[in-house]
């Protein structure tokens, strides 16, 4: 259920892990961090990655943020080594819990370039569609998107790929707020992603809230050109590598998509920046940190302030780290 469904299959895979030689376990997520406990009174170091404040996405009622919140203290209280995501969830768990954290962010492999085949089933042409990746929940906000879209004077399509999950409400309501020219491809595996990405116009994401967004990672290492909120958590990864606009705010983006479009040598300008920038988070960088924090929290070293940039991020890495000993 949407409720039960990560703290469940947590809780089993715990279980599991207290039976098995490991050398230490690895949560991702608040929800799953309120079991970090467990892994810890077994004599395992738990490392506990943060990818967003959970307990403030919409679809969550008053009882599950109170889970997601006791999650959020737990992973800050038990968690042999601290992990997140973005500068701005450093900054939360150390203004609001005083402790440190490693930003560590997430990976992109670069998809392929793909022909345009698959997307020919909705009549969709090279450059002539923008382009949105995401869950269909609120916290998206391609309700903003839909609406700022359907004010433009253009004949370009706009192309969610996309579904809603286990809550089907809000898919239902953008899909009749949608007017002709938004095209819904359904729940779409790589190679559908991939393609779309060789083939887009431009990429937006509309998010109010996040943590770090894959699907943005991915969109700038093909290269596209992107359009963003500019919530932290975005801003911080565009820089000045793409366009942003006001947060929930359908009429400013409707100016940025304007503005963008009429500007082709604007796009591929951008276009060039966004895939320089996302070779910042190469997965040999992201992994040679993630290494550090493993051995670190299985030698039992004391949680030592982080510092403000992962050093992934600030060299270039010599390779695939060497294994001294598995890491299970």
């Amino acid at each position: 259920t949407k409720h039960l469904d990560a703290i469940t299959h947590t809780a089993a895979a715990t279980l599991d892990v207290l039976f098995r030689h490991v050398d230490l376990v690895h949560y991702h997520a608040i929800g799953p961090a309120a079991l970090a406990p467990m892994a810890r009174l077994a004599g395992l170091p738990a490392v506990v990655t943060v990818h967003g404040l959970d307990w403030q996405r919409a679809k969550w009622g008053r009882f599950a943020r109170r889970c997601l919140r006791f999650g959020e203290r737990t992973a800050a209280r038990w968690a042999s080594r601290l992990v997140v995501v973005s500068e701005p969830l450093r900054e939360h768990f150390a203004s609001a819990y005083g402790v440190a954290s490693r930003f560590i962010p997430n990976g992109v492999v670069p998809p392929p370039f793909r022909p345009a085949e698959r997307i020919q089933r909705w009549n969709l042409q090279s450059r002539g569609y923008v382009l949105a990746v995401a869950r269909l929940v609120p916290e998206k906000g391609l309700h903003h998107l839909i609406e700022a879209f359907a004010g433009l004077a253009s004949e370009l399509k706009l192309v969610i790929a996309g579904s809603g999950g286990l809550d089907s409400g809000y898919e239902a309501r953008l899909r009749k707020a949608a007017g002709p020219h938004v095209v819904f491809t359904g729940n779409a595996d790589r190679e559908l992603v991939a393609e779309l990405y060789s083939h887009a116009l431009l990429f937006v994401l509309p998010s109010e809230i996040e943590g770090m967004s894959i699907a943005l990672l991915e969109a700038m290492s093909s290269g596209l050109p992107v359009l963003v909120s500019d919530i932290p958590e975005n801003a911080c990864v565009v820089r000045d590598a793409g366009f942003t606009f006001r947060d929930r705010d359908a009429g400013d983006l409707r100016r940025a998509l304007a503005a963008a479009l009429a500007a082709p040598g604007a796009l591929a300008e951008r276009g060039r920046r966004a895939r320089v920038e996302a070779g910042r988070y190469r997965w040999s960088r992201v992994a040679t940190d993630l290494e550090e924090v493993y051995r670190s929290a299985v030698s039992g070293a004391g949680r030592d302030p982080a510092p403000s940039e992962p050093r992934g991020l600030a060299r270039e890495s010599a390779g695939t780290p060497a294994m001294a000993g598995p890491i299970r």
